[in-house]
């Protein structure tokens, strides 16, 4: 390098690369792209060694930086291949020096900061920045590669980081990527640019996303996520155009410091920027007041959350330039500016935050009671605690003074209620099924009671489980709950639950549901007088589930039964052949193709007349199609064998529209251990309804008759 020593970089020789040419366009469209929307983040003093920050292929990376600092990222290479580190402002980029290292510690580039092309091995590899003068470091790191398709069911894969051209595109492509997911919003930013005199229609869907351009207005679309997939759709106006694409990402977003003003904006065609706010310590009350220097200012509001979209927190200006949040925990919360509309220009405002810091949240350790004083003006005490197995049953409990009336309650977040005890008086208690292992809130509310009281957790074992499909027989002391816990892998299905309890008595049945990271997805039941309570509802993501079972006024125990069902609506409609043909038939009546039709009437294993069997034993291939009722999408089929069974070998579905059969499921024949079976091979569905299936069995793989007494089809209309 030409103007500092590196530590350790004595001997090696600068690096100049070549064929910069190829990549000046990208180039241009980075800082064009990414100038706008630039989160600095702020530069640790110098320091060397350099602990390195992760940075994605394609995020893009900035600090303020003085001189002789030192900064360093690490980027995880898809593959081998020549890659672009662009520098955003390539004025700027000469006050910094970079070193470029893979993962065995060898010199790749040792130069001053440029925009550069180099080629880079797959895996680990090291930037490292050094300041020779003040100034702010803005950079990304592309590749090119990337594909797309002008099959929409199989679209091309594109990679964020990734430079895809596409050459003389005369036909609508397809693409689909995928942002990692992320704790954080982030932004992503997916630039089009068509070629000279090209015109393209471009948009990005999924399931909470839309956006389209054409690019004689614009070049770029803009959404913030916390990680999916995404498709890209492009459609050129005209034969042969060509076009690039570059995904890019924000990274995580700025952050806001309470008591410190912030000075943002909303850049040209964007309506909404997300900052982060992070908060080490609880906040009793913060009051929020965002300008925007235009006058008149555009309509805008202000929201408050969490978690973007899905968030648990969620608080809004309605607005109004200045708006209160109450009672806010440490955490990282993030803050939304949007208008509803975009502006041609840039809007600059300001962003002022203050508050009134709380009493900290106090750790608690589940077993051990925890003595605590409500003082004057307490109106919350926060509590945080840590179970170790999902599903174990947890007992929390509070004793307060004589004469007081504290409430009671449990959440995943220090505000949100999951499970709650809200009886008038100085002891509260209640038990829960933990949904995950991590960390869990309390929360006392006072009242306007003070004084000292005691609080304690207790971790049990796990709540028994609740079969599916299975009656649970069960007793109720007076004053008891119980609960069970059901767990599910497959959504989307049907859940049905019926309680029936000793007569006289009241019983009611809650179920609460939580996905995999504890956030509530299903809260439902019967809350019916009396003793017969149902519930049903559709299993919308895989989880656990807590279902309790209360009964209210039992003066003795009280005995009750409990079933819940699990089905999957693909096998919804069940229905037994309406009639039956074969390629052959040992009899007119006693073993026809008939005989096949039906429900079951050949309920032990042995060669019966009530069941069809071809013409002869060890005869080949032979068929067997059933007809039915009703025309379905076929989710399973059920094939009673009741003699010699395993000589199943091909089950079909006749397709009208096409006059084709169809290949559902394919397999090898051969002798099987047992004499009768139900054979239920999983089925590859097809995507239309019929009422024909064709069974093709290998008669000379299973020695003797193979006899089939009833064929069951289940799907959905």
């Amino acid at each position: 390098m030409r103007r500092m020593q590196v530590p350790g970089a004595a001997g090696r020789a600068p690096q100049r690369n070549v064929g910069r040419a190829a990549w000046w366009v990208v180039a241009l469209i980075v800082a064009l792209v990414m100038a706008p929307v630039i989160p600095v983040s702020a530069a640790p003093a110098a320091q060397t060694p350099v602990d390195a920050t992760t940075l994605a292929l394609g995020q893009y990376a900035s600090a303020e930086m003085v001189v002789d600092d030192v900064r360093a990222w690490v980027i995880d290479i898809p593959q081998d291949g020549v890659y672009l580190i662009s520098a955003v402002d390539e004025v700027a980029a000469e006050d910094f020096d970079i070193v470029v290292t893979d993962a065995a510690g060898n010199v790749l580039l040792d130069d001053v900061f440029e925009t550069t092309e180099l080629a880079l091995p797959a895996g680990p590899v090291t930037l490292e920045f050094y300041a020779v003068a003040d100034n702010t470091l803005a950079f990304v790191v592309l590749g090119r590669f990337g594909s797309m398709s002008t099959d929409e069911a199989q679209p091309g894969r594109l990679v964020p980081g990734g430079v895809y051209v596409g050459d003389e595109l005369s036909e609508p492509h397809y693409g689909r990527f995928t942002i990692a997911p992320t704790a954080y919003p982030q932004q992503v930013l997916v630039y089009v640019e068509a070629g000279e005199g090209d015109v393209f229609y471009a948009s990005i869907e999924s399931d909470d996303v839309f956006d389209a351009i054409t690019t004689d207005e614009d070049n770029l679309m803009t959404f913030w996520t916390h990680g999916g997939d995404y498709t890209l759709y492009l459609s050129p106006y005209d034969r042969r155009s060509n076009v690039t694409v570059i995904i890019f990402l924000a990274g995580p977003p700025r952050e806001l410091t309470i008591g410190e003003e912030f000075s943002g904006s909303l850049p040209a065609g964007v309506t909404e920027v997300i900052y982060a706010l992070p908060l080490e310590a609880p906040y009793t009350e913060l009051r929020i007041n965002v300008d925007f220097e235009a006058d008149p200012a555009p309509d805008f509001e202000v929201q408050l959350f969490d978690r973007y979209r899905t968030g648990n927190v969620s608080y809004s200006s309605y607005g109004e330039n200045i708006f209160y949040v109450p009672t806010l925990f440490e955490g990282v919360y993030y803050l939304a500016v949007r208008t509803y509309e975009a502006a041609d220009t840039a809007q600059p405002f300001t962003i002022a935050i203050e508050g009134d810091v709380g009493r900290p949240t106090v750790n608690l350790t589940p077993g051990s009671p925890y003595a605590d004083e409500a003082l004057e003006g307490d109106t919350l005490l926060i509590y945080r605690f840590e179970i170790s197995r999902p599903g174990a049953e947890v007992t929390v409990s509070m004793i307060g003074p004589e004469e007081s009336d504290f409430d009671l309650y449990v959440g995943l977040q220090p505000t949100i209620s999951l499970w709650s005890d809200y009886r008038y008086g100085s002891t509260e208690q209640f038990r829960f099924m933990a949904p995950v292992a991590g960390t869990y809130f309390a929360g006392i509310t006072t009242n306007g009671s003070t004084g000292e009281f005691s609080i304690v957790v207790e971790e049990g074992d796990l709540v028994p489980e609740l079969p599916s499909q299975q009656q649970v027989v069960g007793t109720l002391e007076p004053g008891e709950r119980i609960l069970y816990r059901l767990e599910t892998t497959k959504p989307g299905q049907i859940m049905t639950a019926v309680l029936v309890g000793s007569e006289g008595s009241d019983f009611d049945l809650r179920i609460q549901g939580y996905d995999i990271t504890g956030n509530s997805t299903l809260y439902t039941g019967g809350f019916r007088y009396g003793a017969v309570e149902t519930a049903a509802d559709i299993i919308a993501e895989p989880g656990i589930y807590e279902v309790t079972v209360v009964a209210y006024g039992l003066d003795e125990p009280a005995t009750f039964v409990l079933e819940i069902r699990l089905e999957d609506p693909a096998i919804s409609l069940r229905q037994w052949a309406v009639d039956a043909v074969a390629s052959s038939q040992y009899g007119d009546d006693g073993y026809s193709a008939r005989q096949a039709a039906g429900e079951p009437n050949t309920l032990v294993a042995g060669d019966v007349p009530t069941a069809w069997a071809p013409r002869g034993a060890d005869d080949g291939l032979q068929t067997l199609e059933l007809i039915y009722a009703h025309r379905v999408v076929p989710g399973a089929i059920r094939i009673v064998e009741n003699y010699n069974p395993g000589a199943v070998v091909l089950i079909e579905a006749y397709d009208a529209a096409s006059d084709t059969w169809v290949v559902l499921w394919e397999g090898e024949a051969g002798p099987i251990e047992e004499a009768y079976r139900i054979f239920a091979p999983e089925l590859t569905p097809p995507d239309f309804a019929t009422d024909r299936i064709r069974l093709t069995l290998d008669t000379d793989a299973v020695s003797g008759w193979n006899e089939i007494d009833a064929v069951q089809l289940l799907g959905r209309p």
